[in-house]
């Protein structure tokens, strides 16, 4: 027997953060205005409490829609039936962290914009430092210039940065630097 936990993605991904492996929960949606005039799927990947994938797929398994924007039409639904599909606790190095920052920040990375989505979500699992950053975020600030206002190091801020980019909150665009 399949068991259905009603939540919404926020808080799903809140309770996920403790768990080690990776673990692949589906849901069955309505049909989506603008999306689909057929029920549709949803899944959505965690591995080792981080968000590493979703999707909306039709009834025949095409994608509709895939990662940020996924995520923000998922998270619009609010409440939704989901459902595990698969779960392992073999870990999986390989994703651990594409760009986990190292002793020395490049200056690309100091001129990288984050880009905020789903403005008026903020889960009560972010850390202050984490809610300050995000609040930060306006589309024209760079990293460096979060991490001055914040009186913080780079380094630090580009590790809050990631953990953002990891559940979809923010994203990033290169500075134009055009002035």
């Amino acid at each position: 027997m399949q068991h259905h936990h009603p939540l919404p993605l926020t808080l799903l991904l809140e309770v996920m953060q403790a768990m080690s492996g990776t673990h692949v929960m589906c849901a069955q949606l309505p049909p989506l205005r603008g999306i689909s005039r057929e029920t549709c799927v949803a899944i959505v990947t965690v591995r080792d409490g981080k968000l590493i994938e979703c999707q909306i797929k039709n009834r025949k398994g095409a994608p509709l829609l895939q990662q940020g924007l996924a995520f923000q039409t998922l998270a619009a639904l609010g409440e939704v039936n989901w459902s595990l599909l698969s779960s392992s606790t073999v870990p999986a190095p390989e994703y651990r962290s594409r760009r986990l920052p190292g002793n020395r920040s490049s200056l690309q990375d100091q001129k990288r914009i984050p880009i905020r989505h789903l403005s008026g979500v903020i889960p009560s699992s972010f850390s202050h430092r984490e809610k300050q950053v995000l609040s930060l975020i306006d589309g024209k600030r760079d990293v460096q210039q979060i991490a001055d206002l914040l009186h913080l190091s780079l380094d630090h801020i580009q590790t809050i940065l990631l953990r953002l980019e990891q559940t979809y909150f923010i994203s990033f665009q290169e500075r134009n630097d055009k002035k």
